[in-house]
């Protein structure tokens, strides 16, 4: 018989949510199979946009319940041998980087057992610390309004990589292997 692991998909956040997604085998194999394949396991974590307003401090408020449910989710990970892909907006990455917190994902560089990109919402970034605003309805077909998105998202969470003494380019998931980490580009 298998047997499966389940726990929430979602850990609803106020001002936004932290995505949890689980991709599992079976946890023994089947009877016909003499020995056991390994188990291949990825957990997808999206650190989605959290509500950032004028007040910082009601910002940093509406980020720390989303670290919190990420440390949580790699707490789990860890002690369950699971490897997590962490999908991270600019929003997030802005928070992280500027509260000293980039060492959560020391675990996600290159080389380590976990693995961090970017994913984006319709966020922009604006000339105060902290605040985000979303693009205007009927502009995300526009390409410029597209450009300014991701223009404005990579470098914070290419921000997180240097805070951890890597580059975003040494990210081996993004270059095919392993192997080509270690090559000269």
């Amino acid at each position: 018989m298998k047997k499966t692991r389940t726990f929430p998909p979602t850990l609803w956040i106020p001002g936004g949510a932290l995505i949890l997604v689980l991709a599992a085998g079976p946890l023994s194999a089947p009877a016909h199979v003499s020995e056991p394949s390994p188990i291949l396991v990825t957990g997808m974590v999206h650190m989605d946009p959290f509500l950032t307003l004028p007040d910082t401090n009601q910002t940093l408020q509406n980020y720390q319940p989303h670290r919190e449910a990420f440390l949580w989710y790699v707490n789990y990970a860890d002690s369950a041998g699971l490897r997590l892909s962490a999908q991270m907006t600019g929003v997030y990455a802005e928070a992280c980087v500027r509260q000293d917190n980039a060492a959560d994902l020391a675990s996600f560089m290159p080389l380590g057992r976990h693995h961090l990109g970017t994913h984006i919402h319709a966020n922009v970034k604006t000339p105060i610390a902290y605040r985000w605003r979303l693009i205007p309805p009927g502009s995300h077909s526009n390409p410029d309004s597209c450009r300014l998105v991701m223009s404005d998202n990579f470098p914070w969470v290419n921000q997180v990589f240097v805070a951890n003494g890597f580059s975003s380019a040494d990210n081996y998931f993004f270059h095919g292997s392993r192997r080509c980490a270690k090559l000269s580009w």
